[in-house]
């Protein structure tokens, strides 16, 4: 249960397997509450936020769990579900990492060496040389992240995926927010393309 969560306690992204509960095919949901399942929450905020701005620009109502719940908090099923009423909320996005992996990239630079060589017939004439070397390792972080939808009246999923992300899991050389929109980007899309009905914002 989602309600469990609570109560008892350059980028690349591409979506590798979604499907759709067929019970919910003509429901429209009018505000996703979106939550990331992470203990660091300095990314977790980065990644909520990034989801509710590309929903809201997408004209769908969305909140960050981090803005409406206390994540020091362990609510009672009962606290949590009047909370969610209070807000609105009619479907919750969970999304967390299922893995992480890391691998090594080999990589090799050119270097150009000019120099002076001096002809036969004493002129002197400039040559470049040019040789390979091996250079700074590549380290390449993949990510594996699960995402569900779930209605929360019958806390029943409405809709799952499995993204991958590449090129860093908020690593030294990767920007957290280029990964979180990168991440927010393709869910969104997969979701329009899976034929996920959101509400639109009322003008």
């Amino acid at each position: 249960s989602i309600l469990s969560v609570y109560s008892v306690g350059c980028v690349d992204a591409r979506v590798t397997a979604s499907i759709k509960n067929p019970e919910y095919t003509d429901r429209v949901f009018n505000n996703i509450l979106v939550f990331v399942d992470m203990e660091d929450l300095e990314k977790r905020k980065i990644i909520e936020d990034t989801f509710v701005k590309k929903f809201v620009t997408s004209g769908i109502n969305a909140y960050s769990s981090l803005k409406i719940l206390n994540p020091l908090k362990r609510y009672t099923t009962e606290e949590l579900k009047e909370i969610l009423r209070k807000n609105n909320v009619d479907s919750i996005l969970v999304v967390y990492v299922m893995k992480n992996e890391v691998y090594v990239q080999k990589t090799e630079k050119t270097i150009k060496e000019v120099y002076n060589k001096i002809t036969s017939e004493g002129y002197t004439q400039r040559q470049v040389r040019v040789r390979k070397e091996e250079g700074i390792p590549a380290v390449i972080w993949t990510n594996k992240w699960n995402v569900d939808l779930y209605d929360f009246v019958s806390e029943q999923i409405i809709w799952k995926a499995q993204v991958e992300t590449e090129s860093g899991y908020f690593s030294l050389e990767g920007s957290p927010e280029k990964i979180a929109k990168s991440l927010a980007d393709e869910i969104l899309n997969k979701m329009k393309k899976d034929k996920i009905i959101l509400r639109r914002k009322n003008n």
